[in-house]
């Protein structure tokens, strides 16, 4: 995702400069990563051509909000029919970095069996919200939270969620 937004940001570029504009800039939050424990991706034989693929994940790298992503989670089962879940996990992926994104988190990253939620620099847990989160398979420190997931089960998406909506 990283690359198709750099190559997005340097074709606006060109295009504006080709205009004789000069490229406006532009002030946001750094993405944030998202690395969950699932496979995530468009298989073959959901969508065999290649660029089609290689469009819908540009697509997907540019998302910025819910609206666009049930607008694109709509298109794929129009297109190419009911969602395999490698497909179902790719949008959970995008989901969780748009929630993530307006919490204020910096990466959400699997390690060692744990699912560790990082805030951007400077930012910390607020301690009155973080008490309403479950003691059993989270532990805090000051601006980082893990997420054990194995002891959620098949929930730890559910889990995962309940932790982002609740830090936010």
């Amino acid at each position: 995702s990283l690359y198709t937004r750099l190559l997005s940001e340097a074709v606006a570029g060109i295009k504006h400069l080709q205009k004789g504009e000069r490229m406006p800039q532009v002030k946001r939050l750094p993405q944030t990563t998202v690395d969950l424990p699932i496979n995530a991706l468009i298989p073959e034989c959901y969508v065999s051509d290649v660029a089609v693929r290689l469009n819908l994940y540009h697509r997907i790298a540019d998302i910025k909000n819910e609206f666009e992503l049930n607008n694109l989670t709509q298109e794929f089962n129009d297109r190419f029919g009911a969602l395999p879940q490698e497909v179902k996990n790719l949008l959970f992926v995008v989901y969780i970095r748009l929630k993530a994104g307006m919490s204020g988190i910096k990466s959400i990253v699997t390690e060692n069996g744990t699912i560790v939620i990082r805030l951007l620099e400077g930012l910390q847990l607020d301690r009155q919200k973080t008490a309403r989160l479950p003691r059993t398979g989270i532990t805090l420190g000051r601006t980082q939270l893990n997420i054990e997931y194995r002891k959620f089960g098949n929930d730890w998406g559910k889990a995962l969620e309940k932790v982002l909506d609740i830090i936010k």
